[in-house]
């Protein structure tokens, strides 16, 4: 995603110096408009980046435990829990109602442990419930297992 922001941002800067070297203009209205459009996509590039966070669950029968690591550019973390800690697996679901009153529902995923401390596998909510369905039923099966 941070890619796509800043090809976006650089192509649309580019083009714009371009037309504004070509031309002394970048098109209709004023020139800052296009480069201040590229700056915000390289700007939310930036903050993807410094921002973003891999988180990788690895579970391990023989030791019987799991291991949560996060990694982002500017920092790193790991906690590790025993199966055994783990009470359930769950979607938590937040809803939200805009202005119009429509409802957005958005999930994610977290152990329960068994002093009753939910882990969320993510600091947010997103909207695709199919795949967090998988995750949950896979993992699920593998602690029965």
């Amino acid at each position: 995603m941070a890619i796509i922001f800043f090809l976006s941002g650089s192509g649309m800067g580019y083009l714009g110096w371009r037309n504004w070297i070509a031309n002394g203009t970048l098109g209709e209205g004023p020139m800052w408009v296009p480069l201040f459009v590229s700056a915000m996509f390289i700007f939310a590039a930036g903050l993807i980046f410094v921002v973003g966070q891999t988180t990788t669950h690895r579970f391990d029968r023989r030791r019987g435990t799991v291991t949560v690591k996060a990694r982002s550019l500017l920092r790193a973390s790991q906690k590790q829990y025993s199966l055994l800690e783990l009470s359930d697996v769950v979607i938590e679901e937040s809803v939200s109602r805009s202005d119009d009153d429509t409802k957005t529902t958005t999930y994610r995923v977290a152990y329960v442990l068994r002093n009753g401390e939910r882990v969320s596998w993510t600091p947010y909510y997103t909207g695709n419930l199919k795949d967090k369905q998988q995750c949950v039923s896979a993992l699920k099966s593998f602690l029965r297992s």
